[in-house]
């Protein structure tokens, strides 16, 4: 039996679902989407980064396509920038005008940005964090 996604060791699903029920309350942000891990292997070393082979983001971004084909997804949201940064170099913009919505956060428990303000994250001059910038993406527009 695989863990759950909110148990103590995994962090970046607690900290993501905790901000979820900011917005909504009554409801489970697992329960209403797919998680995946972008890149389809582990780091060379546990703990650490992936180091980024071609192949990585091949498989990566074929994966991804594959699973908007099938599912249809409203919005996409990178948890990771590494993982984002990939993915932007590895489409071309007209590809991904193709898709809905591409989004990024910082990585909710391996960043400080989760909870620090940058402009980064922030609109028109803003400061917000990373929690700040994943609520304003998963906001329902009235």
């Amino acid at each position: 039996q695989s863990p759950s996604p909110l148990s103590a060791g995994h962090r970046i699903f607690l900290n993501l679902e905790i901000a979820f029920k900011e917005l909504h309350s009554d409801r489970n942000l697992f329960e209403e989407c797919v998680y995946l891990y972008y890149f389809q292997r582990p780091a060379e070393i546990q703990g650490d980064s992936i180091k980024i082979q071609k192949i990585d983001s091949k498989i990566a971004l074929e994966n991804l396509l594959v699973l908007i084909d099938v599912l249809q997804p409203h919005k996409i949201i990178f948890v990771s920038s590494k993982a984002h940064e990939d993915f932007l170099q590895n489409t071309t913009e007209s590809e991904r005008e193709k898709l809905p919505y591409v989004g990024s956060v910082p990585h909710p428990s391996a960043s400080s940005w989760w909870n620090r303000k940058s402009p980064k994250y922030g609109l028109k001059g803003q400061s917000a964090t990373g929690k700040e910038k994943f609520l304003r993406i998963m906001k329902p527009k009235i």
